[in-house]
C-alpha cells in the first residue's frame, strides 16, 4: 500500500456498529419504545372486578316433569 491508499482507508466511513451517534439514537428509540409499551400492558395491575352474572332469573318458571305413559 501507498501513501495515498493508507490516507483513503483511514478516512473511510465506520460501519453502522461503530457509529456511536447511530447507536445511541437507537437506543433511546429502543428505551422510549419500551417504556410505550409498558405503560400500554396491565401487567402488575389489578383485574377489575366485574359484577357477577345473574344465575337465576328474578321469577323462577314452574317445572314441567312429563311422565311416559
Amino acid at each position: 500500500m501507498n501513501r495515498l491508499d493508507n490516507i483513503v482507508a483511514r478516512n473511510q466511513r465506520p460501519p453502522w456498529y461503530r457509529n456511536k451517534p447511530l447507536l445511541f439514537a437507537a437506543a433511546i428509540a429502543l428505551a422510549i419504545a419500551m417504556v410505550a409499551l409498558a405503560m400500554m400492558t396491565r401487567l402488575g395491575q389489578p383485574k377489575t372486578a366485574e359484577p357477577p352474572a345473574p344465575s337465576t332469573p328474578s321469577s323462577p318458571k314452574p317445572h314441567v316433569l312429563l311422565r311416559a305413559k
